[in-house]
């Protein structure tokens, strides 16, 4: 594992070099919803990502340690072949289904939908599980 300092300075470099916000976008979370996981406010990670200012040691180690699960938890979604591509994350879901993140959670807990359960990236709902969002669902 690494480091204190390696994790504040994988911090600084994930946002300065985009890979922050790469991450946000391979698993379709808007910023509001990552910097919600992160425990961060969006205009914060709006302000680190464009530049606009920089971090202190504390947050470099928060976006750091978050990076660094974000990317265990996507090598672990890999080794169980979960496509992340059939996924779509619990704010998603929620706008569409028209349901808090509770409700959703319920569901998934009792098998309504079928959700998988990413560490730091929060909770991700099947696609096919969302009409709107499912490509073989028939238009209306």
């Amino acid at each position: 594992n690494p480091t204190r300092a390696e994790l504040a300075q994988l911090g600084i470099l994930s946002t300065m070099n985009g890979t922050l916000r790469q991450l946000r976008d391979r698993v379709q979370l808007s910023r509001n919803a990552q910097a919600h996981l992160m425990d961060v406010t969006p205009d914060a990670l709006r302000r680190w990502e464009d530049g606009e200012q920089g971090m202190n040691h504390a947050s470099a180690l928060k976006v750091g340690e978050w990076v660094w699960a974000a990317q265990r938890a996507l090598d672990d979604a890999e080794a169980h072949h979960i496509t992340l591509s059939e996924l779509v994350p619990l704010s998603t879901a929620s706008q569409y289904l028209s349901l808090s993140a509770e409700e959703i959670l319920e569901k998934c807990q009792t098998g309504v939908l079928r959700c998988e359960e990413l560490g730091v990236l929060g909770t991700f709902v099947y696609r096919s599980y969302i009409p709107r969002l499912d490509p073989n669902t028939p238009e209306e």
